[in-house]
Formats: C-alpha cells, structure tokens, sequence
C-alpha cells in the first residue's frame, strides 16, 4: 500500500519521491502548455481549485475547492487523492506517494530545501511567487504552524447559524466554494489558512485563485490531511459526520489520471487505506482511543451569551501591523469576573473579514498583553487569524458547485437563519452574502489570567501580524464580539 511519507524525513533518506515529483510536475507543466484543456495537466489541476480564467467548455470543473464549510476536509481530500494519482502516471513512478510536509516539527519549519534551491526556472519545484523570507529559508513562526488548538476539539461540525467553534466547519446545505455559514472549521484557519498566507505573501500560496499552482500546494495539502487523520486517532468522541447525509452524499466531479471523469462522495473517503489505498508513515492501521490533554467538547444548543462587542456600525480597518481594541462586558448574570463557572468558555468572534487584494499577513490575537515588553506574550496568545480566501468579490456571488450561500445573523445572541429558497437563489442578483467569520477560543487565557489574579472584567484585544511587517492591503471586519457559553 503507498504510504506518504514526511519530506524531511525523505530527504534525510536520499529518496526517491522528490525526484518522481519534479519529474511529474515537469510532464504536467508541459501537457498544459501545449493544451491548456488538458484535464491531466498543471494548470488545469490548479483551476480545479481556483482560478479567474474562463472556459466555455472546462469552465464547470473550475473553481470547485470548498472552504469555510463542513466540506472543506472531505473535498481537499477528495482533489489531492485524484492529483496524486495523476503525477503517478506522470512521473513513470508506480510507487510514487506525495510527501506531506509537518511544519509543525521544530526542526521542519524551513520551506523544503528542493522548493526553494535551485532558485530559477531549472527547478520545477520552485516558484518566485511566494514570501521572500519562505524562499530564503526562515523558519515559520511557532504559533503559525500550532495545530494543538484544532486538534482540541471533539466536535466535527458546527450547526447552520452557530458560534460554536468545531474542528472540521459549519454545516452547509449544498457545496458552495466559499461558504459563510458560521464560522471557519478550526483547522482550516489554523494552521490551513496561516500557512498559506505565509508562504505567499504577495503570491500565489495566497490567493486561493492561484495556490494550486505552487507544488507546495499539495505538500501542505497532505499535512493538513493527515492532520485529520489524527485528530481522528484521539478518539474522545472525535468522528466524521456520518450521520449527515449532505456530507455523505453529494458528489464531486474530478479527473484521474486517464482524463476521465470521476465522482467520489464523503462515503467514499472515510478509510484512507481500505477506499483510497494510503496511509501516511505515522498513522495507526487502527485507530485508538488515547487520552486527549485538552479537549473542548461540544458547547451546549442553546445561543451563546453576549458579552460585548466593539461600537456597531463601525467598520474596523486594518492597514498596520499592530491594532488594539478595547470591549467592556455588559452586566450579565452568567458570566463572573472572578470566578470561572463550571466549564464556562469564553470566545473571541471577528465578524465580517475581507479585503480588497491578499494581504499578505496573518494576524495574531493577545487578550490583555501588559504594556511591558519584557512580559511574555505566549501567556497571552489566544490565536492567530488567517487571511486566506476571503476577498470582498468571492462572497458577492455563490460561485462554482452551488446555488445559494446560507445566511446567519447573530445580534447580541440572538441566532437567526434565514433559508432561501434553493429553486431561485442561484438567480437573485441583489442578495446579500454573508463575510467570513473567525471564532477564537480565549477560555484557557482567562482562566490563567484568573488565577494569576490578572482578570479584570475587561477585553483588551491586541493584533499583531506575522511574518510580514505591514499588510499589503487594507483588512476590514464588521465587528469583534465576546460570547460566553
């Protein structure tokens, strides 16, 4: 059975894969060069994910990738199983296996050194379109490649219209590329969409338009992957919702190796070894049930309690590389300034995020940070923001795979959706999409604040960016809330 393997570790061994890989990107590259209609070739793998072109024919099959959804796990799976394939067939490789790339290792945090040297067009594997400091080789930032506060979580899904945090994303009706339902899945904003953003920069990693066409991609991809896998492995209730029959069910068109068309369903991506034949180096041929250090379960049904928000009406605009905001909790009986409720959690909701262009930074969130710079800031890291995916035009239209986008107001705990009709939606040319929305979870920092005797009662919200120093263009949010549950 093909196992993908740890590039680091590949490379530590002399083998054979990063060879297969070039050899494969290379035969992809020109198939679309001399036919850019080419189903097996490079570009036309990429539009899959995201693209601005237009095509009479082959337009249908592009801009498929589904982010901000429930699907976003299933679908990515989905794609890089079938390009997998594809560079296979291409590389003359029959062993071949893409690598994943674990970021998360101390020492891994360095682009792969074949990603980056030579550094021109001799090195398939290479691309200029990415953050200089990534194709210089510095490391990625510690709390950009965390994966501990997704993996935390035992609840895969989050429900149409909740705030509640989930691993894998909010529920959605139908496909949609870039969905607002709720919230993004914990683990697509980090360390997905962090990473993205800091390999781009100013790039192609960036803009989920073009990111599929840095091979790069499909490295990060497959971490992310087998992240899932995982997080799976912790057991303590973590599953796939596979009582939910939308994510089960519908199926998405993509291209084997062949040319041919072929669909595949959630159903058909649960096993990795037994429906797709693959395992990564380090995955369990069963999955345990160990013990979890920190898991956050599922929060109760009921909306959360409004605790305060920045002014309404106030568009918060972004434009340097540090901002503060300051949120004073109104009165409210649940919610104490001294003592922690039993499993009382608080979360951070940054409401309406978009921007013009790719930014080009990830923002860091701190609850409290003293004045001083000799404090530590870790203690007060409650996360990071990933910018990826949510520019203002891809949610001024439903785009790709779908009809409608569903809609999700949540005023001061109150959680209302409004369902349109899927028969007219598609065709509705003045409604309104929601903007992305990305939840925090701060429990663990007000509670040591707590205990350190540090809790005043007040949200004192610092964001600085990483790995850039100023963004490259303006980020708006609607709002910051905090909700408690």
């Amino acid at each position: 059975m093909p196992i993908r393997r740890n590039i680091y570790k590949i490379l530590e061994d002399g083998g054979s894969e990063i060879a297969a890989y070039r050899k494969g990107v290379e035969v992809m590259k020109a198939r679309s060069n001399a036919n850019l209609n080419d189903p097996t070739g490079w570009i036309f793998q990429a539009n899959i994910h995201g693209t601005s072109q237009s095509n009479p024919t082959f337009g249908q099959f592009w801009n498929q990738c589904q982010h901000r959804s429930f699907f976003f796990l299933s679908w990515h799976r989905m794609y890089i199983y079938f390009f997998e394939r594809i560079v296979r067939s291409a590389s003359g490789d029959s062993s071949f296996s893409l690598p994943y790339w674990n970021y998360s290792e101390p020492n891994q945090r360095v682009l792969p050194e074949p990603f980056r040297i030579p550094a021109n067009s001799s090195n398939t594997l290479y691309v200029s379109q990415r953050s200089a400091r990534s194709n210089r080789g510095e490391p990625l930032p510690e709390s950009s490649v965390d994966n501990r506060p997704a993996l935390r979580y035992t609840n895969f899904l989050s429900d149409i219209g909740s705030l509640a945090p989930s691993f894998g994303g909010g529920v959605v009706r139908q496909p949609i590329q870039f969905a607002n339902p709720s919230v993004t899945g914990q683990l697509e904003n980090l360390p997905h969409d962090v990473i993205h953003v800091n390999i781009g920069g100013a790039g192609w990693m960036s803009d989920p338009r073009l990111a599929a066409r840095d091979p790069i991609f499909w490295l990060h991809h497959c971490n992310i992957d087998r992240l899932w896998e995982q997080w799976l492995s912790q057991g303590q209730g973590r599953s796939n919702p596979v009582d939910n029959s939308t994510w089960m069910d519908t199926k998405f068109i993509f291209f084997d190796e062949n040319g041919q068309q072929q669909e595949m369903s959630g159903k058909d991506i649960l096993d990795t070894g037994s429906q797709l034949n693959y395992v990564y180096d380090e995955q369990p041929r069963t999955r345990p049930l160990t013990e979890s250090t920190v898991s956050f379960v599922q929060p109760p049904s009921n909306p959360p309690e409004f605790l305060g928000a920045t002014p309404e009406g106030e568009v918060i605009r972004l434009s340097a590389n540090t901002a503060e905001f300051s949120i004073s909790p109104v009165a409210q009986r649940g919610f104490s300034t001294t003592e922690r409720a039993v499993n009382q959690r608080v979360i951070l909701v940054f409401e309406g995020i978009e921007y013009d262009t790719p930014p080009g930074v990830n923002y860091e969130v701190y609850l409290n940070l003293p004045d001083e710079d000799s404090a530590s800031k870790q203690e007060y890291y409650v996360g990071t923001i990933g910018l990826f995916a949510m520019e203002a035009d891809a949610h001024s239209h439903a785009g790709g795979h779908s009809g409608h986008d569903e809609h999700m107001t949540h005023e001061h705990g109150s959680h209302n959706t409004d369902e349109t009709d899927s028969e007219h939606s598609s065709h509705d040319t003045n409604e309104t999409h929601p903007k992305p929305t990305v939840v925090l979870e701060a429990t663990p920092v007000v509670e040591a604040l707590r205990q350190r005797g540090e809790w005043s009662g007040q949200f004192r919200i610092s964001l600085l960016t990483t790995y850039q120093d100023q963004p490259l263009s303006e980020v708006r949010f609607q709002k910051i809330s905090v909700y408690t549950f």
